[in-house]
C-alpha cells in the first residue's frame, strides 16, 4: 500500500447493497496505525510494515541528481492531477469523502498565476504530471488555456517521480501522495483545496494537517504562497557556489535523515 487515505477500501467492493472485502496472501502497510487495521480484518494474511520504499527510492535519486538553477525569469512548477473527483457507480461510501471538480481548481490556479506573474513579470513554465486514471484531455486542456501568456503549460512524460521534481520550484496538487513526497525532497508543496468541499463539517481531509505540505483554501492563500517560492528561488540561486550544501556528502546525510524519520 502507498497511501493512507481510506485502508480499508482498497480491499472492498460492492454489490447492490452488500460490501465485501477481498484480501491478498501478503499485503506491506506504510505505518503501524494501518497494520492494525488491516491485521484485524485480513485475519489469513501475511501483513508486515514495508513503510514506504518507492518514496524512499524517490527521495535518494532527487538529492543526488538536482543541481541549482540560476534564470530567475522563469519560475517551474510543476502540478500533479488527481482523478478522484465525484462518486462513482457503486463506489463504498461513508459521507466523509471529498468530492471536488479538478478543472474548476485549476482554473482558480491558472488565473491566480496570471495575475502574479503580470504583477512581478515573470513567466512560469508549467508541466503538469497527469494520474493515469485522469480523463482530463490535456490538449484540449491546454488550448481552452492558451490566453495565459506568461504561462507555458506542458505535459510531463517521465517514468520516476523523482524525475519530475528535478528542477522545479514549487510542486502543486490537491490530493495526490506526490505532494507528501515532493515535501520530504524539501521542495514547497501546495495543496489547492480551493473548493467549499474541503471545509465541510464531516469530511475527512487527509492533506490538511501534513508537516510541509501549505495548504491553500483561497486566493489569497494561494497568492501568498507564490510569494514565498519566488523569494526562496531568488535567495537560492544568488548563494555562492562555494557554498556546497547541495555536494554528494551532504545530500547524502539529508536523505540519511529522512529515511530515519520515515521508517
Amino acid at each position: 500500500m502507498d497511501s493512507w487515505s481510506y485502508p480499508l477500501r482498497r480491499f472492498q467492493y460492492k454489490i447492490g447493497s452488500k460490501t465485501f472485502e477481498i484480501f491478498p496472501n501478503t499485503i506491506g502497510v506504510p505505518n503501524k496505525k494501518i497494520y492494525n487495521l488491516i491485521k484485524n480484518k485480513a485475519k489469513f494474511s501475511d501483513v508486515f510494515i514495508s513503510g514506504y520504499p518507492q518514496i524512499n527510492y524517490n527521495i535518494e535519486n532527487y538529492y543526488k541528481y538536482k543541481k541549482i538553477k540560476k534564470n530567475k525569469k522563469f519560475i517551474e512548477f510543476l502540478y500533479i492531477s488527481t482523478p478522484y473527483e465525484k462518486k462513482k457507480v457503486n463506489h463504498i461510501s461513508d459521507g466523509s469523502e471529498i468530492y471536488f471538480n479538478q478543472e474548476n481548481i485549476l482554473k482558480i490556479f491558472l488565473d491566480t498565476i496570471y495575475k502574479f506573474t503580470h504583477m512581478y513579470d515573470l513567466k512560469v513554465n508549467l508541466t503538469m504530471r497527469l494520474h493515469p486514471l485522469d480523463k482530463l484531455r490535456f490538449q484540449e486542456f491546454k488550448k481552452k488555456n492558451k490566453n495565459y501568456k506568461n504561462i507555458v503549460i506542458k505535459i510531463n512524460k517521465k517514468i520516476f517521480n523523482y524525475e519530475s521534481y528535478l528542477n522545479k520550484d514549487a510542486v502543486f496538487g490537491i490530493s495526490s501522495m506526490m505532494l507528501y513526497e515532493a515535501s520530504l525532497c524539501g521542495l514547497p508543496s501546495i495543496s489547492l483545496q480551493l473548493s467549499k468541499e474541503f471545509k465541510k463539517f464531516g469530511k475527512t481531509n487527509y492533506f490538511k494537517n501534513i508537516k510541509g505540505i501549505k495548504v491553500c483554501n483561497e486566493k489569497n492563500d494561494l497568492f501568498n504562497q507564490l510569494e514565498n517560492i519566488v523569494k526562496r528561488k531568488n535567495l537560492k540561486t544568488s548563494e555562492s557556489i562555494k557554498n556546497k550544501f547541495l555536494s554528494k556528502r551532504n545530500n547524502n546525510l539529508i536523505f540519511d535523515k529522512l529515511l530515519n524519520g520515515l521508517n
